[in-house]
C-alpha cells in the first residue's frame, strides 16, 4: 500500500478475540467490486486467541490492501476497546471511511460502490446507512425464524434522506455501524466525552449527522452477528459499564438535545435501572438494588410493572432480547416488504 496514494475509501474494522470469525469479514471487504481504490486498516486490541495470526497471514496475502494496528496490550481504565476504535479512525487515509466490527461482515459486493456514489453525487451528505440482516451464533429455536432485519424493530424504515433528529430520536431509523460510510474529514478530531461514552456506535453517528443529512438504503447490505460473547451479551452486564451508560444519557441530552424526545432512550433508561436492580438484590446489597428499582418507576412505570409480573419478558431481557417465535415471523413479512 502506497504511501503518497491515499485511498478513495478507507474500511476500518476493529477485532478482538475473533480468530475464527475476523477472517469473514475481512473477505466481505476484499470482495467488494469498485472502480475505485480502497485500504482496509483493521486494529486489533491485543487478542489472546490467535486473531493476530489471522490477520498478519491476511496481510501478507495482501499487502497493497491492508493496513494493521495490533495493539501489544489493552488500556486499562478505559471502555473496552476505545483505544482501538478511535485509533483505527484516526488512521483511515480515504475521503471516505466505511465501517465493520471483526464479527460483523457484508453481504453485498456493490455495496462500497454504491455508497462511494451517493456520497459523491450528493456532496451536503454526512453519511450513508443501510438495512441489515440479523445473524445468530446460536441456533434457532423451535418455531423460530431467523430472518429478521434490523430495520424490523421499527416496522421498515424506507429509503431515503433523514435528519440528526431522526437519528437521535430513533424512531424513524434503526442504524447499524457495519452500513456506515462518512465523509472522513469530518472525524478528525474526536471530542473529549467520546472517550468515556460507552455506546461509541451510536456516538459517532450522532457527531457525524451534525454536518448534514443522512442516506439511508433500505435495502440490506451486512450481517449483524448475535453472539452470546460479544460486547452486549458481556460488558453490559457489568455493573459499572451498565452506571456509565446511564451517565451517557446525561452526555447526549447535553450535546444532542434531540435525544431528550427519544422514546427508546427512556426504555433503555428503564433497561439500565432493571439489570442493575436485580444485580444488587442477587449481591444482597438492598440500598441500591431499592435506588434502581424507584428509578426504573420513576423512568417507565410500565416497563417496570412488565418486568416484575411478566417472567417470560424477564427471561428474555436477561438473555439479550432474542425474539419469539411470533416477532420473528413478522420479522420475516417485513422483511420481505422491504425486499420487493
Amino acid at each position: 500500500m502506497s504511501d503518497h496514494a491515499p485511498p478513495a475509501v478507507s474500511i476500518s474494522i476493529i477485532t478482538y478475540n475473533q480468530r475464527d470469525l475476523v477472517g469473514r469479514a475481512i473477505d466481505s471487504a476484499l470482495m467488494q467490486r469498485t472502480d475505485f481504490p480502497f485500504e482496509i486498516v483493521i486494529g486489533d486490541d491485543c487478542s489472546s486467541d490467535g486473531t493476530q495470526e489471522v490477520l498478519r497471514e491476511y496481510a501478507r496475502r495482501y499487502p497493497d490492501k491492508i493496513h494493521l494496528i495490533l495493539h501489544p496490550r489493552r488500556y486499562r481504565g478505559e471502555v473496552p476497546g476505545r483505544t482501538n476504535n478511535t485509533t483505527n479512525l484516526l488512521n483511515c487515509r480515504g475521503r471516505y471511511t466505511a465501517m465493520l466490527d471483526g464479527d460483523d461482515y457484508w453481504t453485498d459486493p456493490d455495496k462500497l460502490q454504491r455508497q462511494y456514489d451517493l456520497m459523491e453525487a450528493e456532496p451536503d451528505l454526512s453519511m450513508c446507512l443501510h438495512d441489515a440482516r440479523m445473524d445468530y451464533a446460536n441456533p434457532a429455536d423451535p418455531g423460530e425464524d431467523r430472518m429478521e432485519f434490523m430495520s424490523d424493530q421499527l416496522g421498515g424504515c424506507a429509503t431515503g434522506r433523514y435528519t440528526h433528529e431522526d437519528l437521535a430520536i430513533r424512531n424513524r431509523l434503526n442504524p447499524f455501524i457495519g452500513s456506515i460510510m462518512y465523509r472522513t474529514a469530518q472525524l478528525r478530531d474526536l471530542p473529549d466525552w467520546f472517550y468515556s461514552i460507552v455506546a461509541a456506535d451510536y456516538a459517532l453517528m450522532l457527531h457525524l449527522s451534525r454536518n448534514g443529512p443522512v442516506y439511508y438504503d433500505a435495502r440490506p447490505a451486512a450481517a449483524y452477528y448475535i453472539s452470546p460473547q460479544g460486547f452486549q451479551r458481556v460488558f453490559r452486564k457489568n455493573p459499572t459499564i451498565l452506571l456509565q451508560e446511564l451517565r451517557d444519557f446525561d452526555t447526549y441530552a447535553e450535546h444532542f438535545p434531540a435525544t431528550r424526545l427519544s422514546r427508546k432512550a427512556k426504555r433503555r433508561r428503564a433497561h439500565l435501572h432493571w439489570h442493575l436492580s436485580q444485580h444488587y438484590r442477587e449481591t444482597e446489597a438492598w440500598g441500591r438494588a431499592l435506588h434502581h428499582l424507584v428509578h426504573l418507576f420513576r423512568t417507565d412505570a410500565r416497563f417496570g410493572l412488565s418486568m416484575i409480573f411478566n417472567p417470560a419478558r424477564r427471561a428474555r431481557a436477561y438473555l439479550g432480547g432474542r425474539p419469539s417465535p411470533s416477532r420473528a415471523s413478522k420479522s420475516e413479512e417485513n422483511s420481505a416488504a422491504i425486499r420487493s
